[in-house]
């Protein structure tokens, strides 16, 4: 059984990152000079982008949020039901801002990190990022997205290395 798991998990693994970057070579030419695209102007923070996309109409309506949304409804939701149930469910902002981040790492960015970075399941703890007051990870590229993110939906939640939450609770022996 350890085995299957361990090779579903590269599976989906694997299925993550080609979904995300296999949309950079589009994205590099919608951002090129080219005439055909007028070289719109590639998003230079995760904020921008994020902006950009929660615009009227923006994907992070009509894309991710309605297909996350949609998975667990009969009728496909309008914009102002997403915006009104984001409103009430932090936790799916959180689900559309680890799909964004996930995207702009992989595929918006100009020179995208030849090392490590996030990976599904580390985004993918944003969602409880709405709940909680500290989250505490040993992971840099999460720490990093998640600080990213929770700014980006406003939330005042910290997120800290373990070595910052250590460092409080010795503060009080």
């Amino acid at each position: 059984m350890a085995q299957q798991e361990k090779a579903s998990a590269e599976e989906a693994k694997e299925r993550f990152e080609d979904i995300f970057c296999s949309m950079r070579p589009t994205f590099n030419e919608l951002f090129s000079n080219r005439a055909e695209h007028s070289g719109a102007e590639r998003p230079q923070t995760f904020a921008d982008f994020a902006k950009i996309l929660q615009r009227p109409g923006g994907a992070f309506w009509t894309g991710y949020g309605r297909k996350f949304y949609a998975r667990n409804v009969e009728n496909e939701p309008d914009e102002a039901k997403l915006r009104d149930f984001a409103g009430r469910c932090p936790p799916f902002v959180m689900m559309v801002l680890a799909a964004l981040m996930a995207q702009y790492e992989r595929a918006i960015v100009s020179a995208p990190p030849k090392k490590k970075r996030a990976g599904r399941v580390d985004l993918l703890m944003a969602v409880y990022l709405a709940y909680c007051r500290v989250f505490v990870t040993n992971d840099r590229d999460q720490l990093k997205c998640l600080r990213k993110m929770g700014a980006v939906a406003g939330l005042d939640t910290e997120v800290l290395t373990y070595r910052e939450f250590r460092g409080r609770l010795l503060c009080f022996v």
